[in-house]
């Protein structure tokens, strides 16, 4: 009896301990899954949930990984699937909600996202992800005030909140309403004092009110967050040259050059500085500094092309977009080939520019802004195939003309 006394609590402790196993092991497998979606290991990803479903098929957070992976891997079927069996099993679950309304967005089931984000601020009225994924769905939709009202709410709960910020910056501007868009511009900017973005659209702003100046200033109160960083020098110098400033933004590069005089991206910046400034010759200087540091970028090429084009140069002007269509990787090849078949246009060469066109058309036959040129194109040259007549067709439906009074060459 004694004997039988200590093999049963022995046997119950051990169940206890089995148990116990079984529910950190299944903690452990979420865990581990989690970390390998954000590694990018998907499929390492969904067997590990896949586990942690198979010990226990309704856990709540091995469902939402599961098709948070699906979704990241851009399987939005499956990952809709899956956030809608987590909403059977919990259908007071925040994040099934929000997750299922991002994969509608995802999949421009735009009426069925806005539904389904109202549920999860509904469930977690103090949560604001939801209302910001909502404001998010919103503005896909063109609902501004609508937007507008829920990252209202947003700040609400969290009256410092940059996400909130960004989304009445784009509403307001949206409707027009510049002056409250700069209104939460500067907030953004308050809130984060070390980010460029916010100063650059208040800039932005700022200029679409016709205070250009104030602008240019606000953009260079932005100046000591460079940090020496080429990235950050390239956003605000292209801010500089969209207000007019080209001065500004060549001073940017000249400063950076002077400690990085290795720089070929540098040195095509400026290049690009000095065309919009009109000073050819020290856009080509810059150009070649640029292609003797880096041989094998496009970019200087496609300078010393404009460059050439500038001064009526046509041999040099094919010569270097040719070289830089042969170094570019999509899809700056594609932008490089229009630009030379416009070229070609100028350069009154019909037969080159349509053979351009052409290869833009063979890669991307649904290609915008081809078919009226390369219907004109077809014209002039007088030249009549299958493929002339579709792309007149195109060129003809693309401004209302019916297919029985487009001219077809």
């Amino acid at each position: 009896m004694f004997r039988y006394l200590l093999v049963v609590p022995l046997a119950l402790s051990l169940c206890n301990t089995a148990w116990a196993g079984d529910g950190n092991t299944i903690k452990e497998l979420v865990s581990e899954a989690f970390a390998l979606k954000d590694k990018g290991q998907f499929t390492e990803a969904i067997e590990k949930f896949e586990s942690a479903l198979n010990k226990s098929p309704k856990n709540e957070q091995a469902l939402i990984g599961l098709g948070r992976t699906y979704g990241a891997k851009r399987d939005y079927k499956t990952a809709e699937k899956t956030f809608r069996k987590a909403i059977k099993h919990h259908p007071r679950s925040v994040s099934a909600h929000r997750y299922l309304s991002l994969t509608y967005l995802w999949t421009q089931q735009l009426a069925k996202a806005e539904k389904t984000a109202k549920k999860a601020t509904k469930l977690a009225p103090k949560n604001w992800e939801t209302f910001h994924s909502l404001a998010e769905i919103q503005i896909t939709r063109r609902r501004w005030d609508a937007a507008i009202k829920s990252e209202k709410k947003v700040l609400k709960l969290d009256s410092r909140n940059l996400h909130a910020c960004t989304g009445l910056i784009r509403a307001y501007q949206a409707k027009g309403k510049l002056k409250k868009a700069s209104k939460y511009a500067r907030k953004a900017a308050d809130i984060a004092p070390k980010m460029m973005e916010p100063r650059i659209k208040l800039a932005e702003l700022y200029a679409m009110q016709g205070k250009r100046e104030k602008g240019i200033k606000t953009l260079k109160e932005a100046e000591p967050l460079l940090d020496g960083q080429i990235r950050r020098i390239a956003i605000l110098a292209t801010s500089f040259v969209l207000l007019g400033a080209n001065d500004d933004a060549a001073r940017l590069y000249s400063a950076f050059l002077k400690k990085n005089p290795d720089s070929a991206i540098g040195h095509s910046a400026l290049a690009e500085v000095r065309v919009k400034q009109k000073k050819f010759d020290a856009a080509k200087r810059q150009a070649e500094k640029a292609r003797k540091l880096d041989p094998k970028s496009p970019m200087p090429y496609q300078i010393l092309g404009v460059v050439a084009a500038l001064k009526k140069n046509n041999a040099e002007t094919e010569k270097n977009y040719t070289k830089a269509i042969e170094l570019a990787s999509e899809p700056m090849r594609t932008r490089l080939r229009f630009e030379l078949a416009m070229l070609f246009v100028e350069m009154q060469k019909a037969e080159k520019a349509i053979d351009e066109f052409e290869e833009i058309l063979k890669k991307h036959p649904d290609a915008n802004q081809i078919s009226r040129p390369l219907c004109q194109l077809y014209r002039q040259v007088k030249r009549t195939s299958t493929r002339s007549r579709k792309v007149c067709l195109k060129a003809c439906k693309e401004v209302s003309i019916a297919p029985k009074d487009c001219s077809i060459p």
